[in-house]
């Protein structure tokens, strides 16, 4: 693969060849999923909602606006309860 590291909540692999960072989630989805890889406009979801949690089983396929809509709504966003200026 490449370098692995944290940046944020989020885990990437550096690629020396590209010089370019992905997401760990997004190629270990494709490693394990030949035949369903990721398209354009499609995220990996963690279910647990841990986005380190990177077990297979934790992965979820989906679009980005779903996933957007997933987050935008009670709960889920991690902004709900919280004073924003």
């Amino acid at each position: 693969m490449g370098t692995v590291f944290i940046s944020g909540n989020r885990r990437y692999v550096y690629d020396k060849r590209s010089k370019k960072n992905y997401i760990y989630a997004d190629l270990l989805w494709n490693k394990c999923n030949p035949g369903d890889k990721l398209k354009s406009g499609e995220v990996v979801h963690h279910r647990d909602g841990d986005s380190l949690n990177d077990v297979i089983e934790n992965y979820e396929k989906m679009s980005r606006s779903a996933h957007m809509r997933y987050y935008s709504i009670g709960v889920r966003n991690p902004f709900y309860g919280k004073k924003t200026f």
